[in-house]
């Protein structure tokens, strides 16, 4: 149906790599904008995608997790606050902070997709996040360049994970 999430990683991805673009070619603030504003359009990119590739943009009325996915959307939203101070208090710490609370959000997609992928994705990005922020590599759209190379290199692990899925009708 959502082929594992890979759709949207690749999504989520590319706008990690638009706002590091940006924040290293035009201005700090213009990547932060590009994440948060980038952030609000990854659900209907996605879902854009998987219309175009042919497959279900909706979750069964059935499945129990429905509700479950929108409150863990509400609750990463939540984390923002902590991603601001964070950033107020050093703004070299955006990224980091930001990878820390995205890492967080995919430990729910563990149960939601019933993927462990998701567990690794998560350990990946709070680690590194952590590391970013406690090392200081001195750029700072480090985080958003490591983050979108991770999503991107996590959307074809999953995808590959989900080809035997690709060999079967589209569910209607």
């Amino acid at each position: 149906m959502f082929l594992g999430g890979a759709v949207g990683q690749f999504v989520t991805g590319i706008v990690w790599l638009l706002s590091a673009a940006l924040s290293m070619f035009v201005s700090e603030n213009m990547g932060i904008i590009a994440l948060f504003v980038g952030g609000a359009f990854i659900y209907p990119l996605t879902q854009l995608g998987l219309r175009l590739l042919g497959r279900s943009q909706t979750v069964s009325a059935a499945n129990p997790f429905n509700q479950y996915f929108l409150h863990s959307v509400i609750a990463f939203g939540a984390t923002f606050v902590l991603v601001y101070a964070a950033t107020l208090f050093r703004t070299d710490w955006f990224y980091p902070a930001f990878m820390l609370a995205t890492g967080a959000h995919y430990l729910s997609f563990i149960m939601f997709y019933g993927m462990n992928q998701f567990g690794t994705l998560a350990g990946i990005l709070i680690a590194v996040g952590v590391a970013l922020a406690m090392l200081d590599p001195g750029v700072f759209s480090a985080g958003g360049w490591l983050t979108g190379a991770v999503l991107i290199g996590y959307a074809f692990i999953i995808w590959r994970t989900v080809v035997p899925e690709l060999s079967q009708p589209a569910p209607s």
